[in-house]
């Protein structure tokens, strides 16, 4: 069936709904009423300074409103959900990207860390790469929540490097980034890549010849 051309416009857009074409605009305009109404209200000063919810997009106004404010990290982590016998790939980075691991004795007491909270059960360590300044770990969380077992890794490890350096201050960043694995994802594929970056940054021609990395099948 061909497109209804728009009488806005004149363009021949259309969306399929089912069995029926109709209109585009006609489609937002019967669905979504707020959008022709904001688009008035954009061309109408009077009327953005009058209706509450054009004073939202004001950006005058975005420093009052807590729902436009910017987000925090611990705000952002508010209701996230972990699952035990998930898999989660998380990438942390050390505090201003500084790279304290090129100190081979300082990654080796951050790997110690990670190995603590595998044989304690905490989490399955299926796969990492500690890079100089991030750490990209394949795990599999066995007891508690993730974001418990990475502020028992982050404070172990930086209390044990600060010693080590003789030095205080953070270690890590606060936040972290994780991605739960979904079911039949390729969790080996995904070792492999992680393994692999060391050579993907340039640092080494092969996986082999970087010190920090392990995995459960390799």
């Amino acid at each position: 069936m061909p497109a209804v051309a728009c009488r806005a416009c004149a363009r021949p857009t259309s969306r399929n709904l089912g069995r029926h074409r109709i209109p585009f605009h006609a489609y937002v305009g019967r669905h979504y009423p707020n959008v022709g109404r904001a688009q008035a209200r954009r061309s109408d000063p009077q009327a953005r300074r009058s209706d509450p919810q054009a004073r939202r997009s004001d950006p005058q106004d975005r420093q009052s409103n807590p729902h436009t404010r910017q987000m925090t990290y611990n705000a952002l982590r508010i209701g996230r959900f972990s699952e035990i016998g998930r898999a989660y790939n998380i990438t942390t980075v050390t505090a201003g990207r500084v790279a304290v691991f090129a100190d081979f004795s300082l990654a080796r007491i951050v790997i110690c860390q990670m190995r603590a909270l595998h044989d304690e059960g905490l989490v399955e360590s299926l796969a990492w790469v500690l890079m100089p300044d991030h750490l990209h770990w394949l795990l599999v969380l066995r007891k508690g929540d993730l974001a418990s077992a990475m502020r028992v890794f982050k404070a172990r490890s930086a209390r044990a490097a600060n010693v080590a350096r003789a030095c205080a201050g953070a270690l890590w960043q606060p936040s972290y980034f994780d991605h739960g694995v979904r079911d039949g994802e390729d969790v080996r594929g995904l070792a492999r890549y992680i393994v692999a970056n060391p050579c993907r940054a340039g640092l080494v021609p092969r996986p082999g010849d970087y010190p920090h990395w392990d995995a459960a099948w390799l």
